[in-house]
């Protein structure tokens, strides 16, 4: 065996997952939107409080106020769940809103 390749294991999101959040501020209709949709990670920033900038489609007319460039700020603690794969966070939230 002459090459070890080494493979960088994180078990953090990465740009490019899919994420739901969870609002831990704001209005009770940007957390309803947040805690019920999937974002994906569009910029990881090296910075402690909120480093990862989740954007979000489809966000309702009177909470765009809310959103830069469609995108909100999130810390790790916020994201409940992350994956490469969309649809697997879809199922998630299936099964939330019918309590599975």
């Amino acid at each position: 065996m002459k090459h070890i390749k080494h493979f960088k294991n994180t078990n953090k999101p990465q740009a490019g997952d899919y994420v739901i959040c969870i609002e831990n501020g704001g209005i009770q209709a940007v957390k309803n939107f947040v805690d019920n949709n999937i974002g994906i990670i569009v910029k990881v920033k090296n910075r402690p409080n909120f480093p990862y900038r989740v954007k979000y489609e489809n966000i309702p007319i009177e909470i765009e106020e809310w959103f830069t460039d469609e995108s909100r700020e999130m810390s790790e603690k916020e994201i409940i769940h992350f994956s490469k794969n969309k649809e697997d966070l879809e199922i998630y939230i299936q099964a939330n809103k019918y309590n599975l």
